[in-house]
This record gives structure tokens, C-alpha cells and sequence, in this order.
């Protein structure tokens, strides 16, 4: 039986104009991310959450075009369920569109082997 594996801590702060991500691998055929996230802090209380592949992590990071599997756009709130193939990912929390204000950010994300 496949066991989940937590993505991202449960809770941490991403500082103002900064993306935060963390790194995963797809081991077997496929795989499945999902879970939840918050956000607080600043005017909006809002976060930006996207999944991508390695490759294009680095092009998004480096604050190029990129493509995603999943992207949240600016939300307070968010639920995902992401079907991955066998590859190494990222999961990005960017907090770039804000200038002044970190955000606390809250999540139970997983990834499920199927």
C-alpha cells in the first residue's frame, strides 16, 4: 500500500518579494499532489502556489516564463489535486507581488503514490 509523503511544512513564512519551494520526486508511474493551503499577512492575506516540474522551477525562480501543472494565481485559501508523472517537481509559494508584507502560510500538502 502506498503511503503519503508530506510535501512542505505544516506551517512557515514566506518574506516579502520572495518564492519559497521545495523539491519532490514522482518515483513510481504516477503520483498525486493534493491538499490545502492559507495564507496571512499583509493587506490581502494572499499567496501564490503553483507545481512544476524541476526544469521549469528554475525558469520561474529565476523570473522567467515557465509552465505549471497547477497555479493558484493570488489566493487567501486553495485547494489542489494535481496528477504528476514519473519526474522530479517543485512546489513554489510565491510571495514576489508583495513588496513590504511576509506571509504566514498553513498547509497539509501531500503527495500520494497511486
Amino acid at each position: 500500500m502506498a503511503v503519503a509523503v508530506k510535501l512542505t511544512p505544516e506551517e512557515f513564512v514566506v518574506k516579502a518579494g520572495v518564492a519559497r519551494y521545495w523539491k519532490f520526486n514522482v518515483i513510481g508511474s504516477s503520483a498525486r499532489v493534493m491538499g490545502e493551503f492559507r495564507a496571512s499577512g499583509g493587506s490581502h492575506n494572499d499567496i501564490r502556489v503553483l507545481v512544476t516540474d524541476s526544469d521549469e522551477c528554475e525558469n520561474y525562480i529565476n523570473g522567467n516564463r515557465a509552465n505549471v501543472f497547477y497555479d493558484s494565481g493570488q489566493k487567501t485559501v486553495g485547494k489542489l489535486d494535481v496528477n504528476l508523472g514519473r519526474a522530479s517537481y517543485c512546489i513554489i509559494f510565491d510571495n514576489r507581488n508583495s513588496i513590504v508584507s511576509a506571509k504566514e502560510v498553513a498547509t497539509r500538502i501531500a503527495l500520494i503514490p497511486e
